[in-house]
């Protein structure tokens, strides 16, 4: 039986990749230098796996940085509220820290337990838009057309 995500059919070896083999395994050049989307992609693998989430979870949380700050974890947007890759709202979010934002792990985790409060990836589109604002409103709908075409 495969997962279904949106309109996209994986099969469980895509959708399911045991933890022990994606933590030191990462299909980057190490010997560059590490990019902002190197480190989105490498947390998002960790965390996706820690929740035995696979490929889907990963292109969730890609999209999403991408649209949100284009792999730009010292971004800051909505006046100066919103900051790192995920441009978390510091206003609405008073208990997070404007160095915890800008850490990616610390947020590819809080975006991602944040989603899976919001019932991801049962209510994937909603979990989504809900990182972005209000579901079902243009705005919202727009950036998660945004996430999906990442």
């Amino acid at each position: 039986m495969g997962f279904t995500v949106e309109h996209k059919i994986l099969n469980p070896v895509q959708a399911e990749a045991p933890y022990a083999l994606i933590q030191n395994t990462f299909p980057i050049n190490i010997d560059k230098e590490l990019t902002d989307k190197d480190r989105v992609y490498i947390s998002a693998m960790k965390e996706c796996a820690k929740h035995d989430m696979g490929e889907f979870c990963i292109n969730d949380l890609m999209g999403m940085a991408w649209t949100e700050s284009r792999f730009d974890c010292n971004a800051n947007g909505d006046g100066g509220a919103s900051h790192g890759c995920f441009q978390i709202h510091l206003g609405y979010h008073k208990h997070i820290t404007q160095e915890q934002a800008r850490d990616t792990d610390f947020a590819v985790k809080w975006t991602l337990d944040r989603m899976i409060n919001y019932k991801y990836p049962e209510y994937r589109s909603n979990a989504v838009m809900r990182h972005n604002g209000t579901p079902g409103i243009p705005a919202t709908l727009a950036y998660l057309n945004s996430v999906n075409n990442y």
